[in-house]
């Protein structure tokens, strides 16, 4: 799925968490703002895979911005780190504040990412992008992401077990009401008159 650049006014407070974007030569900087958290994380998992298939390979993820992370985020930059790795390419994450790094830290995940600090960044243009809303992806990313996290970490599976199992579920339920849905039954009656 393509990924749509949007500008958005900055004084509007309905938008708290974004990230912003720039691409220059092979390098891809993608910053957060407000917090990494499930609502940003399909935007930058796509926008990083469109990088990708457009032959970009390093990435640096600044979060001197970045007020707190959920553990879909945390879980989707392992998601990243993976397929930016399998791509040849690398990734790093800058300006992490010690809460942030404490958070990576227990979770896992800083045992697979490099880190920088104190990095002064050129200034560069950046274009917003906005948070994606398709529940059906984000629910999907969001299970993903912490299956992930259980892969990184044993102690994670205490953690988010029982989350990915409910989770599971809903999909499930989810997957029922889409099979029992009018247009599926109506589907379905067309293909036995064939």
């Amino acid at each position: 799925m393509p990924v749509s650049l949007e500008s958005i006014n900055m004084n509007t407070p309905k938008v708290l968490d974004y990230i912003e974007v720039a691409r220059q030569g092979k390098g891809v900087l993608i910053r957060v703002h407000g917090l990494g958290n499930m609502k940003i994380s399909l935007t930058m998992s796509d926008f990083v895979n469109a990088s990708l298939s457009a032959d970009y390979l390093n990435f640096a993820l600044d979060l001197a911005q970045c007020r707190g992370m959920d553990s879909t985020f945390m879980g989707t930059i392992i998601s990243i780190a993976r397929a930016i790795a399998d791509a040849d390419g690398w990734l790093c994450l800058i300006n992490v504040s010690a809460q942030n790094r404490d958070l990576l830290d227990m979770i896992g995940v800083s045992r697979f990412i490099n880190f920088r600090e104190g990095f002064k960044l050129e200034t560069v243009e950046m274009e917003c992008l906005l948070p994606d809303n398709d529940p059906s992806r984000r629910i999907r990313l969001i299970r993903r992401a912490h299956e992930h996290l259980v892969e990184i970490d044993a102690r994670n599976r205490e953690r988010f077990g029982r989350f990915l199992a409910a989770l599971e579920e809903e999909m499930d339920t989810d997957k029922k009401h889409v099979e029992e849905s009018p247009q599926a039954l109506l589907a379905e009656d067309s293909d036995e008159d064939e």
